[in-house]
């Protein structure tokens, strides 16, 4: 796998196309940072790995909230020690600060549903 700046694909682009049809996969870059992957498309595949790589897309998308949403648990348990290792006079305030933070994940765990279906809507729309 090579990386390759936008500026390097642009001033070599006949030499980048010919690593991809050698099945070399090439990642373009944007100030360092990964921005596009380009993989061989094999004669006669193309619908196959288009809908692989949406499907692949997806995944990570479903990944990335399911990742923030155990975050947002993590949070959510560490809050519920704070309130079980305080004094009785501080966990009346704790257990409000807890009670909000539960139902602004319960929010955020139904958003992150939505999202996840519109991205799957998406998706299944170019199939």
């Amino acid at each position: 796998m090579e990386f390759v700046s936008i500026r390097d694909f642009r001033n070599s682009a006949a030499r980048i196309w010919d690593k991809v049809a050698n099945n070399e996969e090439v990642v373009v870059t944007n100030h360092g940072q990964p921005t596009a992957f380009l993989v061989h498309i094999p004669a006669g595949y193309f619908d196959e790995t288009l809908q692989s790589i949406r499907q692949a897309k997806y995944n990570l998308h479903a990944y990335m909230n399911a990742k923030q949403s155990n975050q947002k648990i993590e949070f959510a348990r560490q809050r519920t020690q704070y309130f079980e290792q305080h004094p009785a006079t501080q966990r009346q305030a704790a257990w409000e600060r807890l009670q909000t933070t539960l139902a602004q994940i319960t929010t955020d765990v139904d958003l992150d549903k939505e999202r996840e279906e519109r991205i799957m809507d998406k998706y299944e729309r170019f199939d």
